[in-house]
């Protein structure tokens, strides 16, 4: 069950579901040329939930998790120059989590 602190950004940002939150998360980590920390070039591609680069994920979690892991920098310092991260009782989306940030 999701709740309200599990919609919160560290930055301020407060989503209407844990789907915005992520919608939130995903845009300040993207960077404007899409290209991932790996050097690739991740977006989604098309409806059969493709990245640019190839993953090809089943769920749309697991497409937002690889962009996560694509965009999120230790730190997890957004293209703004802000800290992003989910504000909770320690229980952040599983697709955010990355390890050693």
């Amino acid at each position: 069950m999701t709740t309200v602190t599990e919609r919160r950004c560290s930055c301020g940002y407060a989503a209407d579901d844990a789907d915005g939150l992520s919608d939130h998360l995903l845009e300040v980590f993207t960077s404007k040329n899409d290209v991932g920390l790996d050097g690739k070039v991740h977006f989604e591609g098309d409806a059969r939930l493709a990245c640019a680069c190839g993953y090809a994920a089943i769920t749309i979690a697991e497409l937002d998790a690889h962009f996560f892991r694509a965009f999120v920098a230790p730190g997890r310092m957004g293209v703004d120059g802000m800290r992003h991260a989910p504000v909770s009782d320690g229980h952040a989306p599983p697709s955010f989590s990355r390890p050693g940030a």
